[in-house]
């Protein structure tokens, strides 16, 4: 699974690529938006793991879901966001990174099963 974080804190950007390299992920990191884009419009990518000041423009998804309408996991501390809605989960920013490799997983398991189903239940 490819998975394109952006995060601009270099040291929680440096973690979250080891741990999910560990954990068997593809991981690409990118510093700003604006990169990301770039790179979602070469090449693919099942999630896309941002935190939250790399997202903290209003028109940063309208502008993603013109190229990339996968999964997106924002890393917040916030309880409530204004983009908690279509295929946009929250979670907690944090060293801890049981909740998105949980979630990874999950995601992992239904773009697995919707490849390989044909759409059967």
């Amino acid at each position: 699974m490819n998975v394109l974080v952006v995060e601009q804190h270099e040291p929680l950007a440096r973690l979250y690529q080891e741990e999910l390299e560990e954990a068997g992920y593809r991981v690409k990191v990118l510093a700003n938006l604006e990169d990301a884009l770039a790179f979602l419009r070469q090449g693919p990518v099942d999630v896309l793991v941002a935190g939250e000041p790399a997202v903290d423009s209003r028109d940063w998804l309208p502008n993603l879901r013109n190229i990339y309408n996968g999964p997106v996991m924002i890393l917040t501390n916030r309880l409530e966001s204004p983009w908690r809605r279509g295929n946009v989960s929250l979670l907690p920013k944090s060293h801890d990174l049981g909740p998105m490799l949980r979630t990874l997983r999950g995601q992992a398991l239904g773009s697995w099963w919707s490849r390989n189903s044909g759409g059967i239940c």
